[in-house]
């Protein structure tokens, strides 16, 4: 949802016209996925639909920097749209880079880069992507080192378990498969290669670091609040176990009286 600030004449009008060259230009590469630009009733607001979280980006801001500049017209929206991809190619690329330096990994691919950086623009049942490897990255690093393991490498597998997911709005398929194509045309080692397929049982675990990889991805997964699904599994039950192992048999009992349980932590 795009809030517009500033009055522009007919801006209505304007956004409908040039609807249809907008479509044309945010589905020109991969004209399959579905677009809607939404101007209705509503004041001051108008609504950009997609499944594709990155390339929705791309189009808000695009649609934001039109808006401001006024000049909504066919050779203005393409010139905007190719000045925002590039900034968000580049801003893509730097979100990968601080990703690696804050894990301490080194010597990987600038294309891999990218795919890390926009896992931020991926979620899998509400989790974000990138926010679920870096969280298995850690965890499958402190793993390994308790099972005497190399902890940099379990921190790199863990955080390319998933990189296919960066690649599987623009080319469908299996992100398994498409996460362990891009790491071996990038030259990335056969113990990353296991992790991928192994954190779906499409192989066993052949070494340390694969295997706290694999558990690392459940526990990240199933951490109560991370995922839809999880957080809406619990029950009355499992909140009132969980604040009586916190504060006590005094809160289970406040809690079995006033079911509208709020926490609040100082």
């Amino acid at each position: 949802v795009i809030k517009i600030d500033k009055i522009i004449e007919n801006i209505p009008e304007r956004c409908y016209l040039c609807k249809k060259m907008f479509f044309e230009i945010l589905t020109k590469e991969k004209g399959k996925y579905n677009y809607d630009i939404i101007v209705d009733g509503t004041p001051r607001t108008i609504t950009l639909s997609s499944f594709n979280l990155y390339r929705r980006a791309i189009a808000v801001k695009t649609l934001e920097k039109l808006i401001d500049d006024g000049r909504i017209q066919p050779a203005r929206i393409e010139e905007i749209y190719e000045k925002v991809t590039k900034e968000f190619d580049k801003d893509t690329q730097k979100e990968g880079e601080k990703v690696v330096a804050e894990l301490g990994l080194t010597n990987m691919h600038s294309e891999l880069l990218k795919l890390i950086g926009k896992l931020k623009y991926r979620a899998s049942y509400g989790q974000n992507a990138l926010a679920h490897s870096l969280e298995v990255a850690y965890l499958a690093g402190m793993m390994s080192v308790e099972l005497d393991g190399d902890e940099l490498l379990a921190r790199r597998a863990g955080l390319l378990h998933d990189i296919g997911k960066a690649l599987t709005h623009d080319n469908g398929g299996n992100h398994v498969e498409l996460g362990v194509e891009i790491c071996r045309k990038y030259g990335e080692s056969d113990i990353i290669i296991n992790a991928i397929y192994a954190h779906h049982g499409h192989e066993e675990p052949d070494s340390v670091e694969s295997a706290a990889v694999c558990a690392a991805d459940s526990l990240s997964a199933a951490r109560p609040g991370a995922r839809r699904e999880v957080l809406e599994s619990f029950t009355f039950l499992d909140i009132s176990f969980l604040l009586s192992s916190f504060f006590g048999r005094y809160s289970k009992s406040l809690a079995n009286k006033n079911p509208a349980i709020k926490i609040i932590i100082l």
